[in-house]
């Protein structure tokens, strides 16, 4: 999933080192202290495992080298709005990743469309999300509670069903 992730960044980053012909600013606003620490470690870990995995391990596109950076918004909305703020203002992030928390998200959202840069959501679950409160600089790469519910639903509706974990 964290591949994948990664790799969805990489095709978002060819075009805008096409267009460019700088280095590539990315930053994880991820909720790396409270409850939700291990799922932000984990995609923070992930991504970096991607991007080595996507480039060859060279960070760089297009000759363009990628910088990653990595902020804790410690799982409240008004430090993650003002860190992704900061983030696409004064560092110039082409692109943000993250964060685990909804409520967080939430926060995030409009500040994506305000400055007119990608927010690539990994792992909030929240359905507005991408719902009433979406625009079209925010992509998800994670299911949503609703779609999370429906499964369950169907496999709790034939008892008879085993699933498989691999």
């Amino acid at each position: 999933m964290k591949r994948a992730l990664a790799t969805s960044a990489i095709a978002l980053m060819i075009g805008i080192g096409a267009a460019h012909a700088k280095d590539i600013k990315i930053v994880m606003v991820q909720d790396l202290t409270g409850i939700l620490a291990p799922y932000a470690k984990a995609s923070v870990n992930g991504f970096n495992i991607g991007l080595d995995y996507a480039t060859d391990g060279t960070r760089t596109i297009n000759g363009n080298k990628i910088e990653l950076s990595v902020r804790d918004n410690q799982g409240k909305p008004d430090v993650g709005k003002a860190q992704i703020t900061a983030a696409y203002a004064d560092d110039k992030a082409d692109i943000a990743v993250g964060p685990v928390s909804s409520a967080v998200a939430l926060a995030m959202v409009p500040v994506a469309a305000e400055y007119k840069k990608i927010l690539l959501i990994d792992q909030s679950t929240a359905t507005s999300v991408m719902g009433d409160k979406a625009n079209r600089y925010v992509f998800r790469s994670q299911f949503n509670s609703d779609q999370d519910s429906a499964a369950t639903a169907a496999i709790m509706d034939k008892p008879d069903t085993s699933i498989a974990v691999s």
